[in-house]
């Protein structure tokens, strides 16, 4: 039936708001997933001579971090070595290729201090 609300999806919402605010509400996630993009811009900035992120600064987003290695090769060994250190998803877009890290709120600022942590080794032992 046309009127037939999806309740699933609405259940789900629910569950996402209370969680939300259960964290501090949209003013503290907002702050957290501003750190987490901090945490990992602040990184390609540091280790630029290795990393390249091809988005202006003006115009990163703060939810999918895209970046490269120096060859495509790297940017493959990079993927292939954070998946065995549990850190899956990262491979990016089939067609433009890189490393694409989604930020989304269910990762902790935790999670991306553990990525930094590991780019900074990668680039320490292939840079």
């Amino acid at each position: 039936l046309y009127n037939t609300p999806p309740t699933l999806a609405v259940y789900l919402m629910l569950n996402v708001l209370e969680w939300m605010d259960a964290q501090g509400g949209l003013a503290a996630m907002e702050a957290r997933n501003r750190a987490k993009a901090d945490a990992l811009y602040g990184a390609l900035d540091r280790l630029s001579g290795f990393y390249k992120a091809p988005v202006e600064k003006a115009s990163r987003s703060v939810m999918n971090v895209v970046f490269r290695l120096p060859s495509e090769s790297l940017d493959a060994q990079f993927v292939k070595a954070a998946e065995a250190e549990k850190m899956v998803g990262l491979k990016g877009h089939r067609l433009s290729g890189g490393i694409r890290v989604s930020t989304y709120n269910a990762v902790s600022v935790d999670d991306v201090k553990t990525l930094v942590s590991f780019m900074e080794q990668f680039a320490a032992k292939h840079g």
